[in-house]
């Protein structure tokens, strides 16, 4: 989970701090002024794909993106936030550490893809797909992302576990701080490894809520990444 609990630029519980959230305005003022990377649409199905290999293309990774998420919940454009597919320069980007570009090669990154959906009260939900060119290299970047927080959950936050998903393969937290609310998890599951956030107003309650919003869609993220 590389983020300051969550930045558009960064994925990662190691580096999760004091400032939980960052809203929709300040989300929106980082987005790249760059044009969409892909042309792959944004709209919602609820079709489930057949899943009997890895993608071979940012669409086919695209289509293993949950599209199921909570009523109130609209699918953002590329230029919001600079989501959409991820290339290697734009994993290392996102990463933010000083060695990512070496981490990536070494662990075998092959794409990524990035959806972020807008809801009430300026809450969030951003998905981070991963795809590595083994399950190696996919657990090997899951380990970096949460090296740490298996011992301690990040500050102003508790760790949890995601129900559905194999203990040591996954990892939540969820907390209140400076800026809102969130809940996070990450996950590693064959050749992917995913970071699922979702963001709220900084009240108590809405932790809660969070959480059990992040574990559903981990849960569905999940069932979309086995390979038959």
């Amino acid at each position: 989970m590389r983020g300051v609990w969550y930045t558009p630029n960064m994925r990662s519980l190691v580096r999760a701090g004091a400032t939980l959230l960052v809203t929709v305005t300040a989300f929106c003022a980082c987005s790249s002024s760059k044009p969409a990377a892909s042309s792959i649409s944004t709209s919602t199905t609820t079709s489930k794909p057949t899943v009997s290999s890895a993608p071979v293309s940012f669409a086919e990774l695209a289509a293993r993106i949950v599209t199921k998420v909570p009523a109130g919940f609209v699918v953002q454009p590329f230029n919001v936030g600079d989501t959409g597919p991820s290339d290697l320069a734009k994993a290392i980007r996102d990463d933010g550490a000083r060695d990512a570009a070496v981490v990536f090669r070494t662990e075998g990154f092959v794409r990524g893809y990035q959806q972020l959906w807008s809801g009430p009260q300026q809450a969030q939900i951003i998905v981070f797909l991963y795809q590595f060119k083994s399950a190696a290299g996919a657990r090997k970047d899951y380990l970096r992302g949460t090296r740490g927080s298996d011992a301690k959950a990040p500050r102003g936050a508790h760790k949890f576990a995601v129900p559905g998903l194999p203990a040591g393969q996954a990892v939540g937290a969820a907390g209140i701080a400076t800026d809102g609310a969130a809940a996070i998890v990450e996950f590693s599951t064959g050749v992917f490894d995913v970071q699922i956030v979702c963001n709220g107003p900084k009240v108590s309650s809405a932790v809660k809520t969070l959480q059990a919003r992040v574990t559903s869609i981990a849960e569905d993220q999940f069932s979309r990444l086995t390979v038959a």
